[in-house]
Order: structure tokens, then C-alpha cells, then sequence
């Protein structure tokens, strides 16, 4: 692997009714830095992780500080569906889901 490359995740998350969440950037570096944050979108959230990637904590980072408050203000049940990535399966996510009333539906593997 060439270790010149970089690697930026951004994970998008809106509901049928159109709204969005502000976006959560990950970036592949060690620290993130000022610069990086100027000019993105309003509520945008910044992290980085050591593959650019978002990880098993990353994700419960998203899911708990951004998509949690925001469902628990609506009613009724919820549906957050997501991929098959392993790193994004989290048994403290799946137990919140429960307690919330969010089904939680992982999309099948492509082969």
C-alpha cells in the first residue's frame, strides 16, 4: 500500500421525510486540524481515525451523540437502516435500538 494515499469517510444520514443530520467527516491522520474544519457544512462533525475509516467507536460516537437525540424526539417507531459492515455492528447501538423503538435492518451482503 502506498502510505503517500489518504482516506476521508463521510457518513450521511436523512430521513424519508427529508431531513438530514449534519454530516460526520473522518479523516486518516493522526490529529485533526483547524484548516480541515473551515468551510464545511454547518453542524458538521470532525474526527479522525488511524484507516479514515469509521470504526466500531466512531459509530457509536454517530449514532449516540448525533442520530439518538434526534430520534428519541420523534414519535412512534423508526427505522435506521444500515450496510453489512462488521465494524458498524455494535451491541451497545442494537441494545439502544431496542429501548428506543428502532428497528434496526442491516442491509444483505452483495456477493
Amino acid at each position: 500500500m502506498n502510505t503517500t494515499k489518504s482516506a476521508t469517510s463521510v457518513m450521511f444520514c436523512g430521513s424519508a421525510a427529508g431531513t438530514m443530520l449534519p454530516p460526520m467527516v473522518v479523516y486518516k491522520a493522526a490529529h485533526v486540524y483547524k484548516a480541515w474544519k473551515q468551510r464545511g457544512s454547518k453542524g458538521t462533525h470532525y474526527y479522525r481515525s488511524s484507516s479514515g475509516w469509521f470504526d466500531g467507536f466512531l459509530l457509536e460516537k454517530w449514532f449516540f451523540e448525533l442520530l439518538l437525540p434526534k430520534l428519541k424526539r420523534q414519535v412512534g417507531k423508526k427505522l435506521l437502516i444500515g450496510d453489512n459492515l462488521s465494524s458498524h455492528h455494535s451491541m451497545a447501538v442494537i441494545e439502544a435500538c431496542k429501548k428506543n423503538n428502532i428497528a434496526f435492518v442491516c442491509l444483505p451482503p452483495q456477493h
